[in-house]
């Protein structure tokens, strides 16, 4: 197993028992347990499209025509729900990492250069 296998799935673990004992008395920990999976594949599958499909291909490249109030609401929703995403810091980096990929001014290379760092180091 990956090591970032490894931590993602010790970290939904942990996730779920905190929940399981922070749940309220009346729910009982499987209740507790289950709703913070539930949460977390709330976050993981709906924060994924909300970037991959909205913001990325939606607001930074304009492919996807959306209306201004869908944007809006989208963006409120997730914010308001635990997926917090500035679209305008995020879309402006985009797009500056395509201005400058693969050069010296690319805001991603420093996040790339760190991962294969640590994945080098964990083999």
């Amino acid at each position: 197993m990956k090591t970032y296998n490894a931590i993602g799935y010790s970290l939904s673990a942990i996730h779920v028992s905190v929940s399981a004992v922070l749940a309220p008395s009346e729910w009982g920990a499987l209740a507790g347990a289950t709703f913070g999976f539930a949460y977390l594949v709330f976050v993981w599958f709906f924060g994924g499209l909300y970037v991959s499909d909205v913001i990325h291909m939606g607001i930074a490249h304009k492919t996807l025509d959306y209306k201004d109030w869908f944007v809006k609401f989208v963006t409120i929703f997730y914010n308001t729900t635990g997926i917090y995403i500035n679209p305008v810091t995020w879309v402006n980096r985009h797009r500056h990492h395509h201005a400058f990929s693969d050069h010296d001014g690319n805001p991603n290379m420093k996040m790339v250069s760190t991962i294969l760092v640590l994945s080098r180091s964990a083999r």
